[in-house]
């Protein structure tokens, strides 16, 4: 690695690092938050329902994962001010990695990436192939895009999602999954209950799959579960500055 290349390799391995940590965090935190089971009639009161209410998480996640994005999106501008001195030129609050937010913009002639004369053609050639602009890369613009946002608005969902359970109680066991019933507002209706049955639902005998997911608002795109959608922009920024210390 090109020595003006550590600085971006460390925020990246930095940011990386925290992916985990983040997982093993939910996860605590589920530990010493359990999701109780609720019966209560059903909103269309047909009949009697078991349910499990939302509770919100601490808003230090929204935090934690808005800090890791921020990382990768700063090795991308670390990147873009080493190659700005390669080429002579002083990097200021200006000197960005190039990405834009259409095709359009990409390559308009006056602010488009014909207009960064502080990388070289060989540079500017690089970073085309990459296609940094929504619509091309598949993550670069969504990086670029919540990094962004993150700063005005919260970028996770507020509550434990519950897709999928397995619960022990009742006539016979439960098995779940995709047949989580429906989202309401504040809560998930597992199941309905039969005419008659009773359900004995305690920690010990009910579990559930969690998930922790970026907003679908914010995102502009079907939800996406956090650390995965972290991974994969650690990967995509690694191969960028794999391919520009190649240069």
């Amino acid at each position: 690695m090109h020595a003006d290349l550590l600085d971006a390799e460390a925020a990246i391995q930095w940011a990386d690092s925290q992916i985990p940590l983040f997982q093993q965090g939910f996860i605590e935190w589920l530990r010493a938050n359990p999701h109780p089971v609720v019966i209560e009639m059903h909103p269309d009161s047909r009949s009697q329902a078991a349910v499990v209410y939302d509770l919100p998480f601490p808003l230090t996640f929204n935090a934690w994962a808005g800090a890791i994005l921020n990382g990768f999106h700063s090795a991308l501008d670390m990147i873009a001010a080493a190659l700005a001195v390669r080429n002579g030129k002083h990097p200021d609050a200006h000197t960005h990695f190039p990405i834009f937010r259409s095709l359009h913009d990409f390559i308009d002639p006056l602010t488009g990436i014909e207009s960064k004369k502080w990388l070289s053609v060989r540079e500017r050639a690089a970073i085309k192939a990459l296609k940094p602009y929504d619509g091309g890369d598949a993550t670069l613009w969504p990086l670029h895009h919540l990094d962004i946002l993150r700063k005005h608005q919260r970028l996770i969902v507020a509550r434990p999602e519950i897709p999928g359970y397995v619960m022990v109680g009742g006539r016979r066991a439960r098995p779940g999954g995709e047949f989580v019933m429906e989202r309401l507002e504040n809560k998930t209706v597992l199941f309905r209950l039969s005419p008659g049955e009773r359900l004995n639902a305690t920690q010990g005998n009910t579990l559930f799959t969690h998930g922790v997911f970026f907003d679908e608002i914010v995102l502009g795109s079907p939800k996406q579960e956090v650390a995965m959608t972290l991974k994969r922009f650690s990967v995509r920024v690694s191969e960028i500055l794999a391919g520009i210390d190649r240069l």
